[in-house]
């Protein structure tokens, strides 16, 4: 039997606790950090000189990233106090691809004059950052942190893995557009595949987000390019579902979650640009599968359980446990 008096005591004891780390915490570092962060990359936001068109749009742009940035330093703190490793490991896995990258983009300078190698590594970590031009305020600042907060793990993994295959000098172009971040290049053992809001693809020959926005072209190319966008699509409504929910069915060869893919690619950019639709599902009688709310309080409350019972290792080894079983439920045709 539960005595509700010992978990109260255990209760105040964790709340004091807590109290103590979140004001122990190097605040002016992490709100500095993450602000300089979103500011920084705010060049490599516009693929072109076309899409910086005016002033106000980078101003925009800038007061987005300075609340993103102080709103991201406020969570950091908090989870901070709750897990400092977790965030350490974060930061690692974050930052030591990017070094990778940046190292051997100097390396390829020196041994063949070319610069796009460092380029890319810039760019795909500006890709953790990046705040869509254009939309409304609002929605930029969500945009800043869902990227960091709620598409997770996969576009950590996505950033990993983006600056790994960049710095054995496999990728010629990275482009930021719609939302997400294209590398162009050479993708082992497959010709699209994306992780968060990083798209991994074979070299194109040209810009991938104007060519994803060309309507009426039924080239294998253009499918690849619009159907990964909307896995992308996938990952930033699940957020920490995707995987799950959309990722292992589909790297099991289940059909609809690539279908699903298709039909929100074609919905999106029909209803943001205009673009043709361009795959089959759209003109039927489709509804996108969107993630239930009994999968995500099964994660949630999975995870707080755990980890107020257990600490963070229990609330980490309840959300794999979760997660197996909304894969599971999700290994079937619809």
């Amino acid at each position: 039997m539960i005595n509700f008096m010992d978990v109260f005591t255990d209760a105040q004891q964790w709340l004091k606790l807590f109290m103590h780390d979140l004001a122990d915490a190097p605040w002016a570092l992490i709100w500095v950090g993450w602000i300089l962060l979103y500011l920084l990359f705010l060049p490599f936001y516009f693929p072109g000189k076309d899409q910086a068109e005016t002033g106000k749009l980078k101003l925009n742009l800038m007061l987005q990233g300075l609340i993103a940035g102080a709103l991201s330093g406020l969570l950091t703190g908090v989870i901070f106090a709750i897990a400092p490793l977790a965030l350490l490991a974060w930061l690692w896995i974050t930052l030591a691809p990017a070094l990778l990258g940046i190292l051997s983009g100097l390396l390829r300078k020196l041994a063949t004059g070319k610069w796009n190698t460092f380029d890319n590594a810039l760019r795909i970590l500006a890709g953790n950052f990046y705040i869509e031009p254009g939309q409304t305020f609002f929605r930029g600042i969500m945009q800043g942190l869902g990227r960091q907060f709620w598409e997770q793990p996969q576009t950590l993994i996505g950033n990993a893995l983006a600056h790994l295959l960049n710095s054995v000098w496999l990728f010629e172009k990275t482009i930021a557009g719609g939302g997400a971040t294209f590398m162009q290049g050479k993708v082992p053992m497959a010709n699209g595949v994306t992780f968060g809001s990083f798209i991994l693809v074979n070299d194109m020959g040209g810009p991938v987000v104007d060519k994803m926005l060309i309507s009426g072209r039924q080239s294998p190319l253009l499918k690849l390019l619009r159907h990964e966008y909307g896995h992308y699509l996938q990952n930033r409504e699940s957020g920490w579902l995707y995987l799950f929910k959309y990722g292992i069915p589909s790297a099991g060869m289940v059909v609809w979650p690539e279908k699903d893919a298709e039909f929100r690619s074609d919905r999106y950019l029909l209803i943001q640009n205009g673009t043709t639709p361009l795959f089959k599902s759209y003109g039927e009688t489709y509804q996108k599968i969107k993630p239930v709310w009994w999968e995500f309080a099964l994660m949630f409350t999975a995870i707080i359980t755990a980890a107020v019972w257990g600490g963070p290792a229990a609330g980490a080894g309840a959300w794999l446990l979760t997660a197996g079983v909304i894969a599971a439920f999700n290994l079937k045709n619809r």
